[in-house]
């Protein structure tokens, strides 16, 4: 049987959706955009090139609502800017159709991320978004979302990356070809930027509870015991050095992952050729 034509008003349904999630992801001016897209998929001449258009500029508003303004916005547009260059590199070189391929052999581990970062949002608001926690208590709450944003989210994302970035190079690799192999294994193998918020030691650290609050200094130590030869791992940090070098990085690393292949599932909705070209 002959594939359904997805109309405009299916489309513009489907974009509402869309534009749902990412103002829930706190994306509300990309949402606000994809929303007037869902509009102009109703008018009854549009145009493929308003529909682009329209694209350039939801495009260029989930950039600047992902890079924003404060002190981790330098580290984020770079972060962006390697992703992007990442995934459209293999569009480029793959072409669509195998693009499709690479996206849906790893489309178990995309579809069990979205749901842990959705989980990840009700725990941080259960643990850090109450503003009676002062410094020591919040510092904790953020150590063990850092933990849980490593092992539930980070580590799964970097091994997407991977099978993508090796797609690109004509090379199919299944999930469950890499599933096993620690993170270190990847840290040569794609762009530094990716794992700027990672350190294993913290996480470590974190995860065998050797670690603790400064009351005096208002400083978290992290410590680490030694493994392979190496010496011992010992750091203090504060909560704003804590958050911005290693929190914030990887929570927006995992944030991107999600919302930026949400982007180009409406982009590809977006400018599927029929009915474009079609006499409706």
């Amino acid at each position: 049987m002959p594939k359904r034509i997805m109309s405009f008003k299916v489309r513009a349904k489907e974009l509402h959706k869309l534009a749902g999630r990412f103002s829930r992801g706190g994306f509300a001016t990309t949402a606000r955009w994809i929303e007037q897209l869902s509009k102009t998929l109703k008018l009854p001449r549009v145009t493929f090139g308003e529909a682009t258009e329209d694209l350039k500029d939801i495009h260029q508003a989930f950039k600047n609502e992902f890079v924003g303004a404060n002190e981790t916005a330098n580290y984020r547009e770079k972060c962006f800017e390697a992703f992007e260059s990442l995934i459209l590199g293999m569009i480029d070189t793959r072409g669509h159709l195998e693009s499709s391929k690479a996206f849906e052999r790893v489309n178990p581990a995309l579809k069990s991320g979205n749901q842990a970062l959705r989980n990840i949002a009700e725990i941080y608001l259960a643990l850090i978004a109450s503003r009676d926690l002062n410094d020591k208590r919040r510092y904790y709450g953020l150590c063990f979302m850092y933990l849980i944003l490593i092992e539930g989210l980070f580590d799964e994302n970097i091994r997407i990356l991977y099978i993508l970035k090796k797609a690109s190079e004509g090379i199919d690799i299944d999930y469950d070809e890499i599933k096993e192999k620690p993170l270190r294994f990847f840290e040569d193998k794609l762009d530094p930027i990716f794992f700027e918020g990672y350190n294993n030691h913290i996480r470590n650290s974190i995860a065998h509870a050797r670690f603790r609050f400064d009351q005096k200094k208002k400083k978290m130590i992290f410590k680490d015991r030694p493994y392979e030869n190496q010496k011992g791992f010992k750091m203090s940090l504060s909560l704003r050095e804590f958050g911005t070098e290693y929190y914030e990085k990887i929570d927006s690393f995992c944030r991107l992952r999600t919302y930026y292949l949400l982007f180009l599932g409406l982009t590809d909705l977006t400018l599927k050729p029929k009915p474009f070209g079609r006499t409706r």
